[in-house]
C-alpha cells in the first residue's frame, strides 16, 4: 500500500466569525418578523386608538435600529376625533449581551400589554416560524 499523508487545515477562527455573523443576522431577522407580528396582534386585539402605540414599535440590532421609523412625540386623533397627546420613550440601546430587540416605545404600553398581551404573544407565534426564518439567513451568510 502506497504510503499517503493527509493534512487536514481547519480554519476555524473563519468558521466562528461565519457562524457568529450568520447567527446575529438570523436574530436580527427573527427580531423584524416579531416586530411585524406585534403590530398585527395589536391591530387584531383592537388596541388601535391613535395608531400610535403600533407604530412605535421599533427593532434595534447591533448595527441597526429602526427607531426613526417609529412615531414620535405629539398629537393624534383618537377614534372619538379627540386630539390627544402621544409619548415616544427614549430609544433603548441594545444590551452587550444581546444581537437583536423588539421595543414598544408608547409609554402606556405595558398597560396593554397587560391587558391583551401583543408583544410576548408574538415572540410565542414567532418561534414556531423561527426554523422557515432562520434557514435562508444561515444558508445565505454561510455560502457567501
Amino acid at each position: 500500500m502506497p504510503d499517503v499523508k493527509a493534512e487536514v487545515n481547519l480554519k476555524l477562527d473563519h468558521v466562528n466569525v461565519i457562524v457568529k455573523k450568520a447567527t446575529e443576522e438570523a436574530l436580527a431577522a427573527l427580531a423584524f418578523q416579531i416586530e411585524g407580528q406585534t403590530k398585527a396582534n395589536i391591530s387584531n386585539n383592537d388596541q388601535v386608538d391613535t395608531g400610535f402605540m403600533m407604530n412605535s414599535v421599533y427593532t434595534i440590532t447591533r448595527r441597526d435600529s429602526s427607531y426613526g421609523a417609529a412615531r414620535q412625540t405629539g398629537e393624534y386623533r383618537n377614534k372619538a376625533g379627540d386630539m390627544v397627546r402621544r409619548k415616544l420613550s427614549p430609544e433603548e440601546r441594545l444590551p452587550s449581551d444581546a444581537a437583536a430587540g423588539v421595543i414598544v416605545g408608547a409609554a402606556y404600553a405595558i398597560y396593554q400589554e397587560q391587558r391583551d398581551s401583543f408583544l410576548f404573544k408574538a415572540a410565542e407565534q414567532v418561534a414556531g416560524q423561527a426554523g422557515g426564518i432562520c434557514e435562508p439567513v444561515f444558508r445565505a451568510e454561510v455560502h457567501d
